[in-house]
């Protein structure tokens, strides 16, 4: 495999870029059927856990190249002139989509979707650690812990 590629990093890199096609993919086709900026994050979310739990190697590859010392290089963060990828943005757009249109209270954005984010990070490792995990249930529990956490109501 060095061969073709020329280093193990390279290697690395190849098989990220394509687990992150993979997944971009899979959220891309399902975001823009939600008909609202809420359930557009509730699409995105179940969208990415149902992909990881149908490729459970692509969980593997991505928390190896997060956790090692390669240095992430995507072609969408090249042509933004970023080095590392804003893993939270996404989220955070619909987050600020959704408070204007009234359906999420008033709440920092880029904090929300790193929260969001990092509780998908902590849902994945302990389906890692226990095959007997269930990703639907657990997004299903996440998703309602947010739903309350981020609703406009009287009480916020």
């Amino acid at each position: 495999m060095l061969y073709f590629f020329g280093t193990k990093n390279a290697v690395i890199q190849e098989a990220f870029q394509r687990v992150l096609s993979d997944v971009v993919d899979a959220i891309a086709a399902a975001v823009p059927g939600a008909s609202t900026a809420r359930e557009g994050i509730d699409a995105y979310v179940r969208a990415l856990v149902g992909h990881m739990a149908a490729h459970p190697t692509h969980v593997r590859v991505l928390i190896e190249m997060l956790t090692s010392r390669v240095p992430i290089v995507s072609e969408a963060h090249e042509e933004a002139g970023s080095p590392t990828p804003s893993r939270w943005r996404p989220i955070a757009d619909l987050v600020e989509r959704a408070q204007l249109d009234g359906d999420l209270r008033a709440l920092n954005a880029r904090t929300t979707a790193i929260a969001l984010t990092g509780a998908i990070d902590a849902i994945f490792a302990e389906s890692l650690t226990d095959p007997d995990y269930d990703l639907t249930a657990a997004v299903d529990t996440l998703l309602d812990l947010f739903d309350h956490a981020t609703s406009p109501g009287p009480d916020r």
